[in-house]
């Protein structure tokens, strides 16, 4: 330690006993965070029956006309987390909070383990679930 300027850890290295310095450690820790909302985002901005081969993949989120009140925050709530749970269970999603934001995006927060990350996504207002029977509307066609 030097004593006169009280410096103790200036002859220290700045690496843990793993070897990781903390700048590459927090790195590491924003890279799998932007993993966990790009992995997120690709579940909560799909409408279930957008995706032929798997029609229930999404978030029913979609299908609340408006998420301001609190009855409809909550709902909104659980559906992201119904939605992470079936889809993504190993982002072990512990609570998720939303907000409108106004223009057609949400604000969702997603308590992860002791951290939060939150994101912006697109909310496609009142977009019901596409059933296999909407798929084929349209005027049939006539073999003459």
């Amino acid at each position: 330690m030097n004593r006169a300027t009280g410096d103790f850890w200036k002859d220290w290295d700045t690496e843990d006993a793993a070897g990781v310095s903390p700048d590459r450690l927090r790195s590491a820790t924003e890279e799998s965070i932007a993993h966990i909302v790009q992995q997120a985002r690709q579940i909560l901005e799909i409408v279930p029956g957008e995706r032929r081969l798997m029609p229930s993949f999404g978030c029913r989120i979609h299908q609340l006309d408006t998420v301001q009140t609190p009855l409809e925050k909550s709902t909104g709530a659980a559906l992201i987390e119904e939605a992470l749970e079936r889809w993504a269970p190993t982002l072990a999603v512990e609570r998720a909070e939303v907000d409108d934001i106004g223009d057609g995006w949400l604000r969702v927060r997603l308590k992860l383990s002791a951290a939060w990350c939150s994101f912006n996504m697109a909310h496609r207002r009142g977009r019901a679930a596409v059933t296999q029977h909407d798929n084929f509307s349209g005027s049939a066609r006539s073999g003459s």
